[in-house]
């Protein structure tokens, strides 16, 4: 339903709009109004407020004049209310229409339905406004093709390409069929897709494009008009069919106008900003297609006449007598044609002859020479007729550059005339142009080949990959054929691995198979340790080929819509289909692995090929940034388009032009920047000195940032060392940056014992499982024996206590293994493995102190920081005060539910003898200790999920004050666990991997304390019965001592240092949590020595926290090692949606409650992609640090309020953290920005400008762009005294939009010369709003393009982008530059982002 009412012409709303309008039967003067105050699309009544009462506020500043809306009050209100109504539909319209579209870009096979009142009113709409056009069903668009049209141009902003066969009319019957979905992320999912049905006739074709043009009115896209263009292309179609009869010709031209419409559309949008425009210019400006379409049919009517055998005369048909034909019109076109055809006849006639002439000569035996065709030029036509040989005739229209069209039809002999005898040719083909007169014999080059190459066979290729290192970098060819290119390749001097095929041949002496699993592991081992630099794929394209046809020959085995294989193949056909997919997905395997380690690949099939309509051909070229070279072999002197030889034979001139280019990209693979490199500053506009260095000290988190760098993400600017730490010219800072490794591709700086643990596991795998249980029942036998002597040596302790809890039973008699704490065993391991900590075993004997000097390891290095530490005598003297503060706040303590649980949980400690008491009085302690200058200790609860937690004050009390730290304490991180499971991903790609996790139980309460320090750990707890303090001795370690932390980590660092090293497990140890990775063949092993040595050592864990898992949880973070990626755990994710729920619901929330829930997302934001979302952790940090709350409550602000709920988009469904192959490798490209604003004290007022410039090692010439700061994008920012810090944080935004071809899944390093910019975007928040907002649309941007980008400052001298930031473009294009248009994100004018 659509309103009727008549607007002024330029002042007429959407077709969507005036849709709302009439469903919500909005008065007519409210639509004039509306239109009238410049409301005429959806987009813009949906941005007039965020509610009702802000959208009618916004309606009257609009309309100044109120009486517009009525006559009175409540007239007014209700015209108002009508008008909130069509806000409220376009705000829903817009979200359903962002979900819709999101859905539809997830899945390309879903089409949403139009509703058929819709329909129905677009064939009204369209039948009101051409009467004097009928709509038949035959020329009817079909509601299908409509839907499908729309959800094409609603994703894509323009109109697609379509087959004739894809256009459906309302007189069809429209068949589906099942296949697989084209997403990549889902390729085994089935589909239903639409079959398309081939036009029949001239006429069915014509009918179809009106039926294409009719949709693009239907949905507002195109008029159906002369002067919007689809009448007057019908109708230059129209009668240009008539001259020129035949479906294939129609087809052809319609192809080639339409398929050059959509490119225009598509790549000129700026130009072209919708289909009739485009339509017009190709209408106007390329009329050459016509002809285009005219020569290929001459030249299909050419080969035919040429393959005819006999003249035939045709069947003379009785001429028409009618008169009521009128003669047709003589046009300057027609005759134009007329004269065309006559010399195109007369060109045949020609051609005929010299073949008859030259058949007549064959038969004669003679040798006079052809006399020479028009088109071949003179002085060619001579050189080639110069040469002398014998034998058979040769076809000399193969050894021009024209090229012989007749193929393997021609009659005389294809081949190179001056062509060396076999044997001679032994000089390398030249560099600049290499010809067919250079192509060598195949014998020559195998001798030449065999005593250069010290593997002429795979068999012979040494299975050591540091063997290979040595010699590598290679060029690999797969399914080499003939091996021509690696032939070429090697004659160059690049090293080469043996051609791999199946066929024998001279440079193929024994076959490899690459169906042979044990043959295709070792390539992609080679491949995988980054040896091959480029690779080629000659990929079989016998089932592939678009030449089987239904014509008599070998059938079709698939198509377009089913480029994987036909259903209903016979099993011949089925086998061969198979073989043909398994050797396109090894091709793309490995081309994949090539590209990720940094290397480049070919893949060569013919044009019209299938297998660039697979998904897995579709999904290489997009991962890999692709380009499509398409050529004809013919052009490099071979008489086919295509080899089809039982083996790949490409000609020699092919081979060599493309060895040349792989030999380039060997030697100096940016030689093609040459010109950039020697861009230079003049002196006197440099700012330092050239050569300068700017001193750089070493940041106190550079091990933490190096570690983080290693998993793949930066930590803080300065933290780490800047990759041009010396003042250089442009030019040099190009060549410079472009051949530093890309960081993230860097290796892990692993211990040494955890690499040379990895590298067992990957490289031994079956080995280290035997070895492992070999020592297993080693030191199991050792456990046994020495169990006698831990006891015995328990026992020699004088503290009953003591030995009660090391020995963990009441009596020598019921000790065992698992309960004992085994101090002899402790001994012998740590010797075993060489441990540098030697009196671990003595101290938990003895016990640890606990106040005073925590003991020394030697395992960590020494505490850096200065430390206020008191005497132990000062805190033993204020003893008695210090007892009197505490009993007396532990009695303020009221009885609750939560008290209760941890006074049950202290009486388990007495039970299992880590604990004694308890003692109602002071006395009773006094007596026990032998002293009364005891210090107790207050013990209150810590709820931690739904479980409560007692936690020992130690502050308070002095005892954490009097103690001294030595050491620093080093534990894993999560960013060391990413870099561990990177390096052994790299050394296993196809490995299977998983985790092994093992929780210690009460773990502090496990490690003993030394006697005579129990008087520093006293426990007072209220005794929920009595409602009493009482006291407690703990004769194990509390939780809330500083000593309790390092002393228990020194024990468990052991534990994982003999798992490490005595077993050689990737192991690592944080607190009480054991864990590690290894591949799924060794991974039960690793889990089962885990759990054998700490049940020898008396290291007691929880039974049911064990897991061995693809997807184990380690420290609340998920390790998806099927994906590899991070995940938030689902609980943790659980409780913080609940939690941000809860805020939101209640509208307040208080600054604790913000710095906790800040703390929880910041360790959620280390789960997620990049820096993704940190934007939006500054206002909840604002309220952390408010003070004074705004009307007495902290209630949400509308930036606080939008904050947490992206938030909670976030951890709902944010993007995880990927754990990638870390292989190094170049960057892909680097990209340097820059902004300019002008000095304010300068009297030229200049633009704010920005620039970038783009250096992709595998483009021909660099990109830059410049581009003005539009003031709409100004206008969202704070007032500053200068805007240079946005302008310049604006710079890489833009950069990566208009580079986004380029970026995407990319390498990239970023070069910025603002330190402001580059730490914020480092750090991925400020705490100016707008900068803030910046900082969001960048890390978003970057998401969405899955681009890796490492950000770095540069000097201003040596910045490259600030030519075209001041607008200096001559400087880039003197050296090759190409200049882009820049492509601005549009979140950037709303003033808003959200998560990507």
């Amino acid at each position: 339903m659509v309103d009727r009412t008549v607007y002024a012409n330029d002042k007429t709303p959407d077709l969507p709009l005036r849709q709302v309008f009439g469903r919500q039967r909005v008065h007519q003067d409210l639509c004039r109004l509306a239109a009238d105050s410049g409301l005429l699309t959806v987009e813009t009544f949906a941005m007039l407020g965020d509610d009702i009462a802000s959208v009618k506020a916004t309606l009257k500043n609009l309309v100044p004049d109120h009486a517009r809306f009525g006559t009175d009050a409540p007239a007014q209100e209700l015209a108002l209310t009508s008008l909130a109504a069509v806000w409220k539909t376009c705000s829903t319209m817009q979200d359903h229409f962002a979900a819709r579209r999101a859905k539809m870009e997830e899945d390309p096979s879903k089409v949403p339905e139009i509703p058929g009142e819709d329909h129905a009113e677009f064939r009204e709409i369209f039948v009101n406004r051409h009467p004097d056009v009928l709509l038949p069903p035959h020329r009817e668009p079909h509601r299908k093709f409509v839907e499908r049209v729309q959800r094409d141009f609603l994703v894509h902003g323009f109109v697609h390409f379509y087959e004739v066969g894809e256009i459906r009319t309302r007189n069809e019957q429209i068949a589906q069929k099942t296949g697989l979905s084209k997403n990549a992320e889902d390729l085994l999912r089935v589909v239903m897709v639409d079959q398309p049905a081939a036009a029949s006739s001239e006429s069915q074709v014509m009918d179809k494009l009106h039926a294409f043009f009719i949709t693009l009115e239907y949905l507002n896209i195109c008029e159906f008009t002369n002067a919007a263009g689809p009448l007057k292309y019908l109708a230059e179609l129209e009668e240009w069919r008539h001259e020129n009869r035949g479906l294939a010709l129609l087809l052809t031209v319609d192809t080639l106008i339409r398929k050059k419409v959509h490119r225009v559309s598509s790549d000129q949008r700026k130009q072209f900003t919708n289909f009739s425009a485009a339509l017009l210019e190709v209408l106007t400006h390329h009329k050459q297609l016509w002809n285009d379409a005219r020569s290929s049919a001459e030249l299909d009517k050419f080969k035919q006449a040429l393959h005819t055998t006999a003249p035939s005369t045709p069947v003379t048909k009785k001429r028409d007598r009618s008169t009521s034909r009128s003669p047709p019109k003589s046009s300057p076109k027609s005759k134009k044609n007329k004269a065309r055809r006559a010399r195109q006849k007369l060109q045949l006639q020609k051609a005929r002859a010299t073949l008859a002439a030259q058949s007549a000569g064959d038969k004669s035996g003679g040798s006079k020479k052809p006399s020479r065709d028009e088109r071949v030029p003179a002085k060619e036509w001579q050189t080639i007729t110069s040469f002398k040989y014998s034998g058979p005739r040769r076809c000399p229209f193969y050894n021009c550059s024209l090229g012989c069209r007749f193929g393997d039809q021609c009659k005389q002999k294809h081949e190179e005339v001056g062509s060396p005898p076999p044997g001679v040719w032994t000089c390398e083909p030249p560099v600049s142009s290499v010809t067919n007169d250079d192509q060598p014999s195949w014998g020559a080059q195998t001798r030449l080949l065999d005593h250069h190459q010290p593997w002429p066979t795979w068999d012979s290729v040494p299975s050591s990959l540091a063997d290979l290192q040595v010699r590598g970098p290679f060029f690999l060819e797969l399914f080499a054929g003939k091996a021509g290119i690696t032939e070429a390749v090697h004659l160059l001097g690049v090293p080469v691995l043996p051609p791999v095929d199946i066929a024998l041949s001279d440079l193929v002496p024994t076959p490899s198979d690459v169906v042979d699993v044990a043959v295709w592991a070792h390539i992609m081992a080679i491949i995988a340790a980054g040896l091959v630099f480029f690779l080629h794929c000659g990929t079989p394209c016998n089932t592939f080929t678009a030449a089987r046809k239904l014509d008599g020959g070998p059938p079709p085995l698939r198509s377009k819509e089913a480029p994987e294989g036909l259903p209903g193949l016979r099993p011949s056909d089925e086998v061969l289909v198979f073989l043909g997919n398994l050797f396109l997905e090894r091709s793309a395997e490995a081309c994949f692995l090539v590209f990720a380690l940094g290397g480049d690949f070919t893949v060569e099939n013919p044009l019209l090929s299938l297998i660039w309509d697979t998904a897995q051909m579709q999904q290489l070229l997009a991962g890999a940034r692709a380009f499509a070279l398409d050529f004809d072999q013919c052009a490099f002197g071979t008489p086919w388009l295509k080899p089809t030889d039982e083996a790949q034979i490409y000609p020699w001139s092919l081979c060599a032009t493309l060895a040349v280019q792989i030999a380039q990209l060997f030697v100096d693979p940016f030689a093609h920047l040459a010109p950039s490199f020697g861009l230079k500053v003049p002196a006197h506009d440099r700012k330092r000195e050239l050569l300068s260095t700017r001193p750089w000290k070493v940041h106190r988190q550079a091990d933490t940032a190096r570690r983080a760098l290693a998993a793949g993400y930066q930590l803080k600017r300065g933290a780490l060392k800047p990759l041009l730490g010396i003042e250089l010219e442009p030019g040099e800072a190009i060549r410079w940056v472009l051949q530093v490794p890309h960081p993230f591709s860097q290796a892990a700086g692993l211990p040494a014992d955890l690499e040379q643990a990895l590298q067992h596991v990957v490289h031994k795998g079956a080995q280290i499982v035997h070895e492992r249980a070999r020592l297993l029942a080693f030191w199991e036998r050792r456990a046994q024996e020495l169990l006698p002597l831990s006891i015995f040596r328990i026992m020699q302790q004088p503290d009953a206590a003591l030995r009660r809890l090391l020995l963990g039973a009441l009596d020598p008699q019921s000790a065992h293994l698992g309960s004992i704490c085994h101090v002899a065993l402790y001994e012998e391991m740590l010797k075993a493995c060489g441990s540098v900590d030697t009196d671990l075993p003595d101290l938990l004997l003895r016990g640890f102190p606990i106040v005073g000097k925590i003991a020394a390891t030697g395992r960590w290095p020494p505490y850096p920081k200065d430390q206020k530490v008191f005497p132990v005598q000062e805190a033993l003297s204020r003893a008695w005060d210090l007892r009197s503060k505490i009993v007396h706040r532990v009695a303020g303590v009221p009885v609750s539910e939560n008290l209760q649980k941890i006074w049950d949980a202290t009486i388990e400690d007495v039970v299992e003898g880590s604990c004694l008491g308890p003692f109602q009085a002071a006395e009773e302690v006094t007596t026990m200790l032998g002293c009364d200058d005891w210090i107790p200790t207050q013990r209150f609860e810590v709820v931690q999920k739904n479980k409560v937690r007692g936690c020992d004050s130690a502050t308070t009390n002095m005892i954490n004050q009097i103690t001294e730290i030595t050491e620093k304490l080093q534990l894993p991180s999560t960013d060391m666990n990413v870099a561990a499971l990177r390096r052994l991903k790299t050394l296993a790609p196809e490995a299977a991997l998983r985790g092994w996790v093992l929780d210690e139980r009460k773990a502090y309460r496990q490690v003993a304390v030394r006697p005579d320090h129990r008087k520093f750990s006293v426990i007072c707890l209220k005794n929920p019965a009595t409602n009493k303090p009482v006291f407690f001795v703990m004769v194990g370690h509390s939780f809330g001592l500083v000593s309790a932390v390092y002393n228990y980590n020194r024990c468990s660092a052991a534990i994982n240092e003999i798992l490490v090293k005595l077993f050689g497990l990737v192991a690592f140890s944080f607190y009480d949590d054991k864990y590690g990775f290894e591949p799924a063949s060794s991974a039960p092993s690793a889990k089962l020595v885990a759990e054998r040595v700490h049940t020898w050592l008396g290291a007691q864990f929880d039974q049911k926290k064990l897991q061995l898992s693809s997807s184990p949880t380690i420290l609340g973070v998920t390790y998806n090692l099927d994906l590899m990626q991070l995940e938030i755990k689902r609980e943790r994710r659980d409780d913080l949606l609940e939690e941000m729920d809860s805020v939101l619901h209640s509208g307040l929330l208080d600054p604790g409650s913000a710095g906790k829930l800040k703390g929880k997302l910041m360790f959620g934001a280390s789960q997620l992609w990049g820096k993704v979302g940190r934007a939006f952790l500054r206002s909840i940090s604002e309220r952390q640090y408010c003070k004074f709350p705004n009307g007495g409550e902290f209630k949400l602000g509308k930036a606080l309020e939008e904050s947490l709920r992206q938030w909670r988009k976030l951890v709902a469904g944010g993007p995880p953290r990927p754990i990638d192959v870390a292989h190094e490798r170049l960057s892909d490209a680097v990209i340097f920005t820059d902004g300019f604003t002008p000095d304010p004290r300068s009297p030229e007022r200049l633009p704010d400008r920005i620039g970038a410039v783009l250096f992709d090692r595998r483009l021909n010439a660099p990109r830059q762009f410049t581009a003005v700061v539009p003031d709409q994008v100004k206008n969202f920012w704070c007032e500053r005294t200068t805007q240079i810090v946005p302008i310049e944080m604006l710079a890489p935004i833009v950069a990566l939009q208009t580079f986004a071809d380029r970026v995407r899944g990319a390498d990239i390093i970023l070069l910025i010369d603002s330190e402001a910019v580059e730490g914020a975007l480092i750090k991925g928040y400020s705490c100016r709003e707008d900068i803030c907002l910046l900082i969001s649309i960048f890390w978003d941007l970057a998401l969405s393009l899955r681009a890796r980008i490492f950000i770095d400052r540069i000097s201003t001298d040596a910045n490259p982008a600030d030519w075209p930031s001041r607008n200096l473009m001559d400087r880039g294009t003197s050296v090759g530059w190409s200049t882009v248009d820049p492509s601005w994100p549009r979140v950037l004018f709303n003033g808003t982002c959200g998560p990507g």
